[in-house]
């Protein structure tokens, strides 16, 4: 029997796991199923190390995913208001003309 390390990308977790069979693809626990090695929720590796740097490729990929997500939209967003000559009220992000008189709801004066 030997000594795995599970990375649980759902709770960001490294466990150990104590595999008692082994294939290419699939690993058994003592008294347990069959099991894929890699899903979507977690991994086996044979060190720890491996296991956190895993996990840490993960987590910085998602960001950065997330990050260029939203970094697309704010430049979709700039260029709409650039081809539709309006502006963005800063108080309550009403979209008004350029030039044109806006009367802010929230505005406390």
């Amino acid at each position: 029997m030997k000594v795995k390390y599970l990375a649980n990308l759902i709770d960001r977790t490294v466990k150990p796991v104590n595999v008692a069979s082994e294939t290419e693809k699939t690993y058994t626990v003592e008294g347990g199923v069959p099991r894929h090695k890699q899903t979507k929720y977690d991994a086996l590796f044979s060190t720890e190390i491996n296991a956190q740097i895993y996990l840490i490729n993960d987590i910085t990929h998602r960001k950065n995913k997330y990050r260029t997500a939203y970094q697309n939209a704010q430049k979709d967003l700039l260029d709409a208001l650039v081809r539709f000559n309006l502006e963005q009220c800063e108080v309550c992000n009403d979209l008004y003309e350029i030039g044109a008189e806006h009367v802010c709801a929230h505005h406390p004066f």
